[in-house]
Formats: C-alpha cells, structure tokens, sequence
C-alpha cells in the first residue's frame, strides 16, 4: 500500500501531460481513486488493540476467518488502485489510440487468475470483452466497453466487504466471551457487593421509614436482604437508641464493602475498558466497510462517466452525489 501511495506522488506532473485530451483524463481518475481509498484502514486488528489485544489468537478459526476476508478486501482495494494508475501508464506510454487499446487489452489478458476468479465472469464471457474492447476506434469507447469487468470488481468488492463484517461480527462474540471469562472471578465478586451494597441501603431507608411512624417499615427490614444481627433486633418496637444502633452496623457494614470494592475495582474497570475497546474496534470497521462501499461506488459510476464521454472530471466525481467526504480526500470520514 505504502509502496502505491509513493507512486502516485508523481500523478501530478503525470497529469500536467495528459488533462489536454479526454484520453488524458485518467490521471484525474487515478488521483481521485488514491485519494479516496488511501487511508482505508478497518479496525479490528491486533495493532490496533490495546486491552484486547491478548485475546487475539490467530490459529483459531475465526481469526483465521477475518484475516483472509481482510486480506480479500486488501485485494479489491489494490486492484482498484492498481487499475487506475494502469490506465495512467497506458496513457503516458503509448501516443496513439490504437496503442493504448492495444495495450489495455493486453492488460486486460494478462490479469491475475485469482482476479479473474474472484470477478466470477466466466472465461468466454470474459474473453468476449476483450474482443470487444480490441474491436473499439476510441480509448474511451474502449473502457465503456470493459464496464462490466469494473462492475463485477465492484460485485466483488461488496461481498468481501459482506463476508469481513460477518467474520468481524462471530470473532466479536468470541472475544466477548473470553474475556467474560477471564474476568468471571470479577463479575461475580462485584455483582455479589453490589447486591449487599443496595440490600445495605434498602435497610438503611426502612429505618428512616421507622422514624416516620411507617408500621411496616420494621417487618420489612426484618424481612429484607438486609443482613442485621440477631441481637440487636429487640422483639417489640425500635427504639431511638436501638435504631441508631442497627444504622451504625449498616453503616460500618456498607464501609467493609466499599474497601473491598477497592480492592477488584482496578480489575472490573480493566474488564470494563476490555468490553469498551472491543466495542470501539468493531464500530469502526462497520464504519470502514460503509466507507468503502459508498468510495466503491463512486469509483464505478465515475469510470461509467469518464468512458461515456463526460468531459468534466468534476462531473465523474460529483460531490453532490455523496457526503463530504469527496471533500476530505483521504481522510477517515464515518458515515
């Protein structure tokens, strides 16, 4: 990837040469399409992890799952690039029309098998472009008649995209999992604390409650979660005395489990931001993927414009047709 984006640094004296012609515009294409997918970047990924990262194990089916679905948009995104600036090298290395055809049918032959594979055309079918490309007198005519070998890389493009969300989503639920796990001890103990903690409280409101004149208050503190020893529950009602008493053992009770809770609350907000960062990772490559489905789209329907003879290469990315994020180019927008 970083090798491509150092390529492209010449795009510009590139198109100083070419944008005189209609032909020449494909530098204008090329630049756009390495704008826009240079900082696609997906985020679920042990680089990109910090509390999470230990429960990333890459010889376990999911993981192996999400790394080649990954791996199979990394792809998409370099053909795509790797198609435009082709088109740029054809342009700048061959005079006449005849030539660049010529030389993109070439280009078109000599295609990766598991391009070829990926584009699910079907060989004839596939070879029937070809021929059909060779057959064209303008450059463009052309690309307008390989349309449909960019569309199918678009196809492919979106169910790479289908198949990383869904190994993202199972290797998500795993990792949840796992650290619910590694954390059980935690869970329970603060679960446990926090339960005595508002029986404690509850306790604490029915003695209030007693000092109101609420005749139930006393059979429901009895009653209650509320842990209160045996002694200093008298049989009849509650005395002043006698309800200070039974506050101040809630209260030293309630101060035992805050100590306590000192002690695992390093560990619970461990397991907390674990949970958090998770959540973090997954969203932005959910945000990703969109990302890249909208910039796959815009690719296509630019290469349909710029072979159907649209002049302006304003109007082959149009931003009224997407968000700003043809505004930003290269940047992370989040849609």
């Amino acid at each position: 990837m970083l090798i491509i984006l150092v390529i492209i640094s010449g795009c510009a004296s590139i198109n100083k040469k070419f944008r005189s012609s209609v032909e020449a515009d494909v530098g204008i294409f090329a630049d756009h399409t390495m704008a826009m997918l240079q900082a696609a970047d997906f985020g679920i990924s042990k680089n990109n992890a910090l509390y999470t990262k230990d429960f990333f194990n890459y010889s376990e089916p999911e993981e192996i799952r999400f790394v080649a679905d990954r791996n199979d948009v990394d792809i998409a995104l370099r053909s795509m690039m790797g198609y435009s600036l082709k088109l740029v090298s054809i342009a700048e290395t061959n005079g006449s029309t005849k030539a660049r055809i010529e030389a993109y049918v070439v280009y078109l032959k000599e295609m990766d098998d598991s391009i070829l594979e990926a584009l699910e055309l079907g060989n004839e079918y596939y070879a029937s472009l070809i021929t059909e490309v060779g057959e064209q007198e303008k450059f463009m005519d052309a690309l307008k008649k390989a349309q449909p070998i960019i569309d199918a890389l678009g196809r492919y493009m979106k169910k790479t995209l289908d198949d990383l969300e869904e190994a993202a989503e199972h290797l998500e639920n795993k990792i949840d999992i796992k650290i619910d796990q590694r954390y059980a001890e935690v869970i329970h103990y603060q679960k446990t604390l926090e339960k005595e903690k508002y029986a404690i409280l509850s306790g604490l409101e029915e003695l209030h409650l007693i000092g109101k004149g609420d005749v139930d208050a006393y059979n429901r503190l009895k009653s209650g979660e509320t842990v209160v020893p045996v002694d200093i529950i008298p049989e009849g009602p509650l005395t002043y005395e006698q309800r200070w008493e039974i506050a101040k053992h809630l209260m030293e009770a309630l101060g035992m489990i805050d100590s306590i809770w000192r002690q695992i609350q390093p560990s619970w907000e461990l397991y907390r931001e674990t949970h958090l960062e998770l959540d973090r990772l997954h969203k932005k490559l959910n945000d990703e993927a969109s990302r890249i489905r909208l910039i796959t789209l815009v690719w296509l329907r630019a290469h349909l414009k710029m072979a159907s003879g649209v002049v302006s290469p304003a109007e082959w990315f149009n931003i009224n047709e997407t968000p700003s994020m043809l505004i930003k180019m290269g940047t992370s927008a989040v849609f």
